[in-house]
């Protein structure tokens, strides 16, 4: 069980133990409420206690914060890309074609269901942000409700950056800007559309690389629409190359052109900065002649550098 000490000093001395659990620690009052019905979920020295204690300078408040075990009736030992992992959260360099979430009962071979094989029930699947099935790359995983709450916060903030490469075809008329453009669902249809009545989305992007009537494109995501950054390319003209949803279908790939490439992050609760990348799969990569020249570019560097 994931647990979480704080160590009381000279200033935090005096205080309730709720108020060091909400301040401190940062959990919510819904977490409280749980936890301190757990024989060890929340103590001092070692010793369960109760919310309304009081602290005192040298005491050692401990709380778990991390999920009962729990059990997935469909776990599945399917092979996955973990390119790092600690006692909050894992990050997952996806394959296109797998699903995050999918159906218990047909036993579907998710990104849930492999998780909790991994983790066999000691942690929860908490996916901070999500991939459709056909896009590829990276995504965070939080393995606790108390993680997701924490990195959620920093979700579209420079704490929390989420970078993709995509094809588009034809290449956008400016080579760079912000597409801000309402999204709202479409009733009885998988599918979105604009319309002045939807959420707030903006994408930015900026052209990496043009030619033969496509583009190599980076996009940074500064909100998180079901299918934002294929939806806002189709809606300034230019699909993605293989979005049979948005665009049209494509004999070259069996996917929207659409890879999670960059994902830099601060870490909320040991306040570490991370940054991960993932090179562009083949099947985006032969859709730009050239491309393995402009790669050079930005392997091993945060894209928006560029």
């Amino acid at each position: 069980m994931r647990t979480l000490s704080l160590t009381i000093t000279a200033d935090l001395a005096g205080r309730k133990v709720k108020s060091l659990l909400r301040r401190q620690l940062r959990l919510s009052e819904s977490h409280i409420a749980r936890v301190k019905l757990r024989d060890n979920g929340i103590c001092l020295n070692g010793v369960r206690c109760r919310t309304v204690d009081i602290a005192k300078e040298g005491d050692v408040l401990t709380v778990e914060v991390g999920d009962a075990p729990a059990q997935f009736p469909n776990a599945a030992d399917i092979p996955l890309k973990v390119v790092y992992e600690d006692a909050d959260c894992a990050i997952i360099d996806k394959a296109a074609g797998m699903a995050c979430h999918g159906s218990t009962e047909k036993g579907d071979a998710t990104l849930a269901a492999a998780l909790y094989h991994r983790w066999g029930g000691e942690s929860a699947f908490h996916p901070v942000s999500r991939l459709d099935k056909g896009t590829s790359g990276l995504l965070c995983i939080a393995r606790s409700g108390y993680a997701h709450t924490l990195f959620r916060q920093n979700l579209h903030t420079d704490n929390y950056i989420r970078e993709y490469l995509l094809v588009c075809s034809p290449p956008p008329a400016q080579s760079e800007g912000i597409i801000d453009l309402p999204i709202e669902k479409v009733e009885g249809s998988i599918k979105r559309r604009i319309s002045p009545s939807g959420a707030p989305a903006k994408t930015e992007y900026r052209v990496l690389q043009a030619e033969n009537g496509r583009a190599l494109v980076w996009a940074r995501l500064h909100t998180g629409r079901t299918h934002q950054i294929r939806l806002h390319f189709a809606a300034i003209g230019c699909p993605l190359v293989g979005d049979w949803l948005y665009g049209e279908a494509s004999g070259e790939i069996s996917r929207p052109a659409l890879h999670s490439a960059c994902l830099s992050m601060v870490q909320p609760i040991s306040g570490e900065k991370l940054e991960f990348h993932s090179p562009l799969p083949e099947d985006i990569a032969v859709l730009v002649p050239g491309f393995g020249e402009a790669s050079e570019c930005f392997q091993g560097k945060h894209i928006a550098l560029l």
